[in-house]
């Protein structure tokens, strides 16, 4: 056995970098990272229209007579839309409807 620290194969420390494979470099973290990102505009988006549409209808109910009527329940779901397309807007274009995201991938060139 030779007194030589380091050669390769002779039981040494020494080891060789392997080469990275192409498909692990930024790209794939950037796509996972906006794919993240879009998932939880979609939810949030999700989350306000369902808070505020779904509180109105509680007031409505739950409030008796003299809290709102069908205007109200219509007015905080359509605010609560709103607040979701806001939210969600820039990030994930805001479809919020599983019928919209289905439409545009049967209709258009939707990834």
């Amino acid at each position: 056995m030779s007194d030589t620290v380091g050669s390769p194969g002779e039981g040494s420390l020494a080891t060789a970098a392997a080469p990275t494979p192409p498909d692990t470099e930024a790209a794939p973290d950037g796509a996972r990272k906006q794919l993240v990102a879009e998932a939880l505009a979609e939810a949030l988006g999700t989350f306000m229209i369902l808070i505020f549409g779904c509180g109105m209808v509680a007031q409505v109910v739950g409030g008796g007579s003299g809290l709102g009527d069908h205007d109200s329940i219509a007015w905080g779901w359509g605010f609560g839309v709103m607040l979701g397309i806001f939210v969600a807007g820039r990030i994930s274009g805001a479809h919020l409807n599983p019928a919209v995201t289905a439409a545009l991938a049967m209709f258009t060139d939707f990834p």
